[in-house]
């Protein structure tokens, strides 16, 4: 009489595990991806809805609410993009765009999904500067993970007259919304 066995050989269960490793590190990756651009999708989403309010505060009050200057109220060895006289999503103590909220033009400031010390919002606005007349806000996002999903209407902003610049540049991961309108320089 013949005894047969069954099973399957270490060869055969190496190449099954190391299939399986494979496929599992593919996922993984793949996975990475739809969360980093899902939080850009919220990023943007974000800005959209704070320049909604934005809107309304204008509408209803002539001007862009006040940045509230961020001072000591940022979290321990934070440093700005742009210095302390902006507001920044990251406040500890929930400043950022309060007026926006006291105003009810929007029900809480959104901030980014991250929301640390690499990824952030600034606000400043202006009832005027230099030649730029008009009431205007700049409102950045820092930390764009995929700079393909910075939005087209997002730009670095350059004002000149009379020998002055304001500069908002943009580096890769930093998209700045602004409703400013400029006149050339005659100069």
């Amino acid at each position: 009489m013949r005894k047969t066995t069954t099973g399957f050989t270490i060869v055969e269960l190496l190449i099954v595990i190391v299939v399986i490793g494979i496929l599992a590190a593919i996922s993984l990756v793949a996975y990475s991806g739809v969360q980093s651009r899902a939080r850009d999708s919220s990023r943007t989403s974000a800005v959209r809805q704070i320049q909604r309010g934005l809107e309304l505060y204008r509408h209803a009050n002539g001007v862009y609410p006040a940045h509230i200057a961020a001072g000591s109220n940022l979290p321990a060895g934070f440093t700005g993009r742009w210095g302390t006289s902006y507001s920044y999503s990251v406040a500890t103590d929930d400043s950022w765009l309060r007026n926006l909220t006291s105003a009810g033009t929007i029900p809480t400031a959104p901030v980014d999904p991250v929301n640390d010390t690499s990824h952030y919002f600034t606000y400043w606005s202006s009832a005027s500067y230099g030649k730029c007349t008009k009431p205007f806000y700049v409102l950045s996002v820092i930390g764009y993970e995929n700079d393909a999903s910075i939005p087209d209407d997002s730009k670095g902003l350059v004002c000149t007259w009379g020998g002055q610049t304001a500069n908002w540049g943009l580096s890769a991961g930093q998209a700045i919304f602004s409703n400013i309108t400029t006149p050339p320089d005659p100069s």
